[in-house]
């Protein structure tokens, strides 16, 4: 299984969308922003993405600054080119993501 950040933007919206019906209520209506929780959680990991590397290297700040676990990378969305290897931001490293992503696949390979 191969995301993409279209993939990411794409669920990202669909939950936005969700959130706007205005004929959720009650219990449907918790659910969903329990669900939203749940994607934001998942999509704090980001993956930044920016042609020019002035864009990627003030994200990786940004991002190191205010503690968020984050995949840094120079890429071209239209053609999905990378230029150079992903940054991992501190806290990304600390928090033992790439062990944890590494596990997660790892799993899902053994449920196959």
């Amino acid at each position: 299984m191969q995301n993409t950040l279209g993939d990411l933007n794409n669920h990202l919206f669909a939950e936005i969308e969700r959130l706007g019906d205005e004929d959720l209520k009650g219990e449907e209506l918790e659910k969903e922003i329990m669900r939203a929780e749940a994607v934001t959680k998942v999509s704090s990991q980001i993956i930044a993405n920016g042609v020019d590397e002035r864009c990627v290297w003030m994200t990786f700040i940004q991002c190191s600054l205010y503690g968020v676990p984050a995949i840094v990378s120079q890429q071209n969305t239209l053609t999905m080119e990378t230029y150079g290897a992903p940054w991992m931001t501190p806290v990304y490293i600390w928090e033992g993501w790439p062990w944890r992503r590494q596990h997660k696949q790892e799993l899902m390979e053994a449920e196959a």
